[in-house]
């Protein structure tokens, strides 16, 4: 199944929204709701991209919190980058994720 650039790995708007409703209730811990989309995975420097990675995959609100075949996916997107090498620590740390580590 083919899926938009727009797509944000199958987050519906409606879970973000959960998400950052949950987390403005939350005050001790700060949550991260973002969920990039596959463009912004496919596109965006490794400086820019990093940040949203590590915080959607270790400091996210439940709501939103990635599944093994999203980061799967995120993983697939990177290693098609011609400047994939510039992300090995990141799909290091995104298989480190899908087993659990």
């Amino acid at each position: 199944m083919k899926r938009s650039w727009e797509d944000r790995f199958g987050a519906s708007d409606s879970s973000i929204r959960a998400a950052q409703k949950a987390a403005k209730k939350q005050k001790k811990y700060r949550f991260h709701c973002y969920v990039p989309t596959r463009k912004e995975v496919a596109t965006l420097s490794a400086e820019l991209l990093s940040p949203l990675l590590i915080g959607w995959m270790c400091n996210s609100a439940m709501e939103v919190m990635p599944s093994t075949t999203q980061i799967l996916d995120v993983i697939d997107i990177l290693g098609q980058r011609q400047d994939a090498t510039q992300f090995s620590r990141l799909v290091s740390m995104c298989h480190n994720y899908v087993r659990g580590d």
